[in-house]
């Protein structure tokens, strides 16, 4: 684990994916990371294969970065939070994403909004990271391609 520094790759935490995501999208979750405590970097929920990142922010809410260096947008109002129902709307193409979490949702323009990673190996996917001690709970999951 220390050489790889990559726990997830030695089974030592949940991962879950969905692979196969559409180049435009809406998507409807609803899942729960149970765990006692925020660690660094987990849990994390990847729109894209190492790509955006939606994160729960210490104290409720949750953050949004962008990949390649691109900003990130900390987002309090949600209120998302560990041991928690998260309900998320994604609605996506290339530089522009609108996320809802909890009925809270904004829309993001930037050149970096972009699923799009030439080494995903398996075309683009989510991806959920939950760390030690935790479990990844989904009670739905609803995926619709908007492409053309």
């Amino acid at each position: 684990m220390k050489k790889l520094k990559r726990d997830h790759y030695l089974g030592l935490e949940p991962v879950g994916h969905l692979n196969q995501i559409p180049e435009q999208f809406v998507c409807h979750l609803r899942y729960k990371f149970e765990k006692p405590k925020l660690t660094p970097g987990r849990p994390s929920f990847q729109i894209g294969h190492h790509m955006i990142s939606l994160g729960i922010l210490e104290g409720g809410g949750h953050r949004i970065k962008l990949p390649n260096d691109g900003p990130s947008f900390a987002e309090p109002d949600s209120e998302m939070a560990l041991n928690e129902w998260i309900d998320l709307i994604i609605e996506y193409k290339k530089g522009t994403i609108r996320i809802t979490v909890n009925g809270v949702g904004k829309t993001y323009e930037h050149e970096k909004v972009t699923i799009e990673n030439p080494k995903a190996q398996n075309g683009q996917r989510f991806t959920f990271k939950g760390g030690e001690d935790c479990r990844i709970l989904f009670d739905s999951v609803r995926l619709w391609d908007c492409g053309e």
